[in-house]
């Protein structure tokens, strides 16, 4: 293994920690995305100065804990035990991949960097299947405000977005603690791949001629408050308000959308709250999407977020469910 750093700012707990907090200033709302480009830097010099695969383990830990109480810390106003649970829960995956980083970097420290993007986007990949499934801290959510770097998500998806951003982090670990070394030019020759690269596919992609026909779309966004919506009295007047909201845009678009649960009910169990939305799309004679809550004909305890389209003539037979 490398010689350890020594000295406060080499801390492996100060050195995570500054990357945790790196972590969740670089998700919305703040404008800070690029330190998505340094945060992984910190930790693997983090990871350099730990003495055993416990440590590790616990330095993983921190840098998930800090990272996931950043982003995460909104969910107390919904539910304060679910928050409790995701930020104890989430940094178990942190810890996962800190360790193997660590064990790799045991004997190839270099090798350990290089293949270091792949071991987080497999981790990324874990953390997010499931039932217990949540990518809300993927890196890749990071990069939203910068909408012409990530348009080559249309071929490698958020995943792919993630392994870009590792990347660059691990370009730029070999610029700092290589200066001048055949790993700094190798390292600054990719790293101006990826990001020119990146930039000039999103440039063509958001500056291409788009072919087709010019669609008219509504969308509606009724002024509710999420923690009364569920009630029964405003249940039935959020089906005013969106039924209201529907006739007030009027015959001349193309298509009509409502946001997420917009019916606040099971559609198919509760037609009174339903129906006015329905009725409403007939009236003015434009399909309409509106999310709902639906459930599975042969397990009644097995529900689902749903979206469906609803026709003029007031059929709904397009649906779409939430994976989870």
């Amino acid at each position: 293994m490398n010689k350890k750093d020594t000295g406060i700012l080499n801390s492996p707990i100060i050195l995570a920690f500054i990357s945790g907090i790196m972590w969740a200033l670089a998700f919305p709302p703040f404008p800070l995305g690029f330190l998505a480009f340094f945060m992984l830097v910190f930790l693997w010099q983090a990871i350099k100065n730990v003495d055993t695969g416990f440590q590790a383990i616990k330095v993983g830990y921190l840098w998930g804990l800090v990272g996931s109480f950043g982003t995460l810390w909104w969910v107390f106003l919904p539910t304060l035990p679910g928050m409790i649970a995701m930020i104890i829960y989430l940094p178990l995956f942190s810890a996962l991949y800190v360790w193997i980083h660590y064990i790799v970097a045991r004997k190839h420290p270099r090798l350990a960097i290089v293949f270091s993007p792949i071991f987080l986007v497999a981790i990324e990949f874990l953390r997010s299947s499931g039932k217990l499934g949540f990518p809300w801290i993927n890196l890749s959510y990071t990069m939203t405000g910068y909408p012409v770097l990530i348009q080559f998500a249309d071929i490698f998806g958020a995943f792919g977005i993630s392994l870009w951003v590792a990347m660059i982090n691990a370009c730029i670990y070999f610029l700092f603690v290589k200066p001048l070394k055949w790993e700094f030019f190798v390292s600054a020759a990719v790293l101006l791949g990826l990001v020119f690269g990146a930039f000039g596919y999103g440039v063509h992609k958001m500056h291409r001629d788009i072919e087709g026909t010019t669609l008219r779309i509504a969308l509606l966004q009724g002024n509710i408050d999420p923690y009364e919506k569920w009630t029964p009295k405003m249940r039935r007047m959020n089906a005013k308000i969106y039924s209201d909201m529907i006739r007030s845009v009027g015959s001349d678009i193309d298509l009509c959308i409502l946001p997420e649960t917009a019916t606040a009910c099971y559609h198919r169990t509760k037609r009174s709250m339903f129906s006015p939305l329905v009725e409403a799309v007939e009236e003015i004679g434009v399909p309409t999407l509106m999310g709902t809550l639906d459930f599975d004909d042969n397990d009644k305890n097995r529900y689902f977020n749903s979206a469906i389209l609803v026709m003029p003539d007031g059929s709904y037979k397009q649906q779409y469910n939430k994976i989870q």
